[in-house]
């Protein structure tokens, strides 16, 4: 924590996180069966989601939500940039 209240990470973003509960689908490359998430926050540049099963998440994936959900896009490129159990957080490509 630092002095102002703010955890170092939050002092270090460079998009504002906005919380949002929001159920998606992870796909991967392999075509495995997708993956049910939970949208937990999300900024322009990523997310962080919450898998409805513990699994390892690959490097890069694709994030599939309602299109009101993430302006107009269906579909998502992300890469992997944390995974605590089953909260990962991503980054958008």
């Amino acid at each position: 924590m630092t002095n102002s209240g703010k955890s170092r990470s939050d002092d270090q973003r460079r998009f504002k996180r906005i919380s949002s509960i929001k159920s998606g689908l992870v796909l991967f490359e392999d075509e495995s069966a997708p993956i049910p998430v939970k949208l937990i926050d999300m900024s322009a540049a990523g997310a962080r989601l919450e898998l409805a099963r513990h699994l390892t998440a690959p490097p890069q994936f694709q994030l599939v939500v309602r299109p009101d959900e993430i302006g107009d896009r269906k579909a998502v490129n992300c890469k992997l940039r944390w995974q605590d159990g089953c909260q990962v957080g991503v980054s958008f490509y």
